[in-house]
């Protein structure tokens, strides 16, 4: 990614340049299952930085070592966790949730414009206590362009490469890994540059992502049926822990002339065999743990079919100019119909599809007949979709609403004892039970406080936020 030079997205950082008065963006982000939170966390603050604005990170410290690690971002001095916010929060001008993956209540006290960011074009609707927590502090978008028209983090440099004249010598790319374990499991020597030109002359190499054994095996699968005519080898780079083809994949595998499969494990450096018939060329599945880094270059390097899931899997495919087959999850069923409008093909099959390869091995037909005309829409989303310049713009338009609207600022103030009517209170649950409040009534039976309804709600860091207002029968 870029500095932006687009006329729109010049003027937001200007704004944010002038309206932050030197002080920093911190990105928070809360990693829900797999990595692919932290990879969009990690490109929004690539997007910040590289168009000179500086950014802190609040995230936890397993999740801190990921970003290192894999997707090479931060440092100690850029990372902090909930508890060193307070320590940091004069350095701070705004607050990124990216991407919104639930309640970040632990950011409401200190009174700073907040911006939630959901990926693509996902509608989630704010809970009653975010809206009541947050209020007049926080905007909460999408980073697409509407309902249903998403917005795609484009990586610049796969875009620069990937459609370029360069890319038809793409195997070279392999030449830029620098993970010594991960080339040797891909090319199978440690002599890299005899190794590269050989495996040109005899394999071909494909790369996809899956949250399911099964979608993976089928997309293999298809893909051994279509090369079953060619001779080269087949080798597959699909992070995680690996799998084993059932009895059904076996015999797909042997009716497409595939007489071993060969399993390579980049974690511990490990490999398996499995035999499937007397002749014919092999199958190689790598497996293991991949830094990012690593990926974009096999991204480069590939052939263009590719297996996607998830979010950020299909932002990077897009910029690399694959023809993507996407694995939609139960939660991302939307997200595939509109990949499948904007294709005006299908492109997305879901988890519980009952004719997974017959499905998976008749878009990847489509896609080989049809290669020119994925070019000219994937690069028509790299242009029209890029929501780099969306971020900045929404991020300044959150800075220049609460300078104008929100001067005046209402805190949740500290319990001391006594209450006024219409206010929010941090209350420590070890001095909740003292107020006798009924969870079914939202009363307390203490006296002088008959006439009034309290709501609670939970922080993440342990407290409690209570609102008291006059009794009233239509709460």
């Amino acid at each position: 990614m870029a500095a932006i030079n687009r006329p729109e997205a010049v003027q937001c950082i200007e704004h944010l340049h002038g309206a932050l008065e030197s002080k920093k963006i911190c990105i928070s982000v809360q990693r829900v299952g797999g990595l692919g939170d932290l990879a969009c966390a990690s490109k929004v603050v690539k997007i910040l930085e590289q168009n000179g604005l500086e950014c802190l990170i609040n995230t936890d410290k397993e999740s801190q070592e990921f970003l290192k690690n894999i997707f090479y971002i931060g440092s100690d001095d850029t990372f902090i966790d909930t508890k060193s916010i307070a320590s940091k929060i004069d350095e701070i001008g705004l607050f990124i949730v990216a991407p919104y993956t639930g309640s970040h209540f632990h950011l409401a006290k200190y009174e700073k414009p907040l911006l939630f960011l959901h990926e693509y074009a996902h509608s989630f609707q704010l809970l009653d206590n975010e809206r009541f927590f947050f209020g007049k502090y926080l905007e909460h978008k999408t980073m697409g362009f509407g309902p249903d028209d998403i917005g795609i983090l484009i990586d610049d440099e796969l875009v620069k490469y990937c459609f370029s004249e360069e890319a038809e010598n793409r195997i070279r790319c392999l030449s830029e890994l620098t993970d010594d374990v991960l080339i040797k499991a891909i090319i199978n020597t440690d002599d890299v540059n005899a190794g590269i030109g050989e495996f040109e002359q005899t394999s071909k190499l494909f790369q996809g992502y899956s949250d399911s054994p099964l979608f993976a095996e089928n997309f293999i699968t298809a893909i051994a049926e279509l090369e079953s005519e060619e001779e080269k080898n087949l080798v597959f780079v699909i992070p995680g822990d690996g799998f084993s083809f059932g009895e059904g994949g076996i015999e797909r595998l042997r009716q497409s002339g595939i007489r071993e499969i060969i399993t390579r494990n980049v974690n511990d450096d490990s490999e398996s065999r499995h035999p499937v018939s007397d002749e014919g060329k092999t199958l190689t599945l790598v497996c293991g743990s991949i830094p990012h880094g690593e990926i974009r270059m096999l991204l480069k390097a590939s052939e263009r079919c590719m297996l996607t899931t998830g979010d950020q899997s299909v932002g990077e495919a897009i910029s690399a100019n694959k023809q993507i087959i996407y694995e939609a999850l139960a939660h991302k069923e939307r997200f595939g119909k509109q990949l499948n409008r904007l294709y005006g093909n299908s492109v997305s099959i879901k988890s519980d599809c009952r004719n997974l390869h017959d499905d998976m091995k008749a878009i990847l037909e489509a896609q080989r007949n049809n290669s020119a005309a994925w070019t000219k829409i994937n690069k028509g989303i790299c242009y029209k979709r890029n929501c780099a310049p969306r971020i900045l713009q929404l991020a300044s338009s959150v800075m220049e609403r609460h300078a104008t609207k929100f001067s005046s600022k209402e805190s949740i103030q500290p319990y001391e004892g006594e209450f006024e009517l219409n206010k929010r209170y941090l209350i420590p649950p070890k001095d909740l039970w003292a107020l006798r409040i009924s969870t079914e009534t939202n009363k307390s039976d203490l006296p002088g406080y008959e006439d009034f309804v309290f709501r609670l709600y939970s922080f993440i860091d342990a407290q409690t936020c209570l609102i008291v207002k006059q009794n009233d029968p239509n709460l």
